[in-house]
């Protein structure tokens, strides 16, 4: 009798491994919802965003930025998955910070946190519509100002922005555009044709999606107003 008592204890050992590492090929419906989307989740940095990638136990990451010289990409790294209580816990080593993501899955539907993390689909959705920002300054003691405005409408963007003119030019200011072309969602980036739409960068924050222009954060706008339509 002691064989098959150890048998048993082994496999009753096996079987708390298995349940404990939520592998051993469990989860496999919510895993291949994973891999059906690429997310995005929150980074600390108010300029950052981190790309996610899932394909079975695996799940890659880029993380992204934006700053005064336009969009930055790091090296992609790899992670292994893990799914416990409620929980997808993503471990890059040392490569990257672990993360984090509440989650549920009823009826086979999957619904992540979405305070910290969105699909592309959902980024998409909220990138929809006209978006706005001015920078003011002084160089050298002269005031500057510029407004830019944009627009989303599906895949399609449209962009156009005016500058105030110095004194002495004859001019109240200078108008560019509009400028337009079909885009995707990169790393964290507008991936577009569009003349100077390199430094557009988009990250998740609190459930919502904050869109830049290099640094300059848009907020919600009326539209393009056209060359006629500026005043500094």
């Amino acid at each position: 009798m002691k064989k098959p008592i150890r048998l048993l204890a082994i496999v009753f050992l096996g079987a708390l491994l298995c349940a404990g590492l939520a592998g051993c090929g469990g989860n496999s419906k919510e895993k291949e919802a994973l891999s059906a989307h690429t997310w995005y989740v929150t980074d600390s940095s108010y300029n950052a965003c981190n790309t996610l990638r899932f394909q079975g136990d695996k799940v890659k990451l880029v993380h992204s930025f934006v700053d005064g010289n336009g969009v930055h990409e790091q090296a992609e790294v790899t992670g292994s998955v893990r799914f416990k209580d409620g929980v997808i816990s993503l471990d890059f080593g040392s490569s990257a910070k672990s993360i984090e993501i509440p989650y549920s899955f009823d009826n086979e539907v999957l619904t992540l946190d979405s305070q910290q993390c969105l699909s592309e689909e959902q980024v998409m959705a909220q990138l929809q519509g006209a978006w706005t920002y001015t920078d003011r300054g002084y160089v050298y003691g002269t005031a500057i100002a510029e407004e830019h405005n944009l627009v989303i409408d599906g895949k399609n963007i449209e962009m156009e922005y005016a500058a105030k003119a110095r004194p002495g030019t004859g001019y109240d200011y200078f108008f560019y555009g509009p400028y337009s072309g079909s885009f995707e969602l990169g790393n964290g980036s507008i991936v577009s044709d569009m003349e100077h739409s390199n430094s557009l960068f988009f990250r998740v924050k609190d459930g919502g999606v904050e869109l830049f222009n290099y640094t300059h954060q848009f907020s919600a706008g009326s539209g393009l107003v056209g060359q006629d339509g500026y005043s500094f």
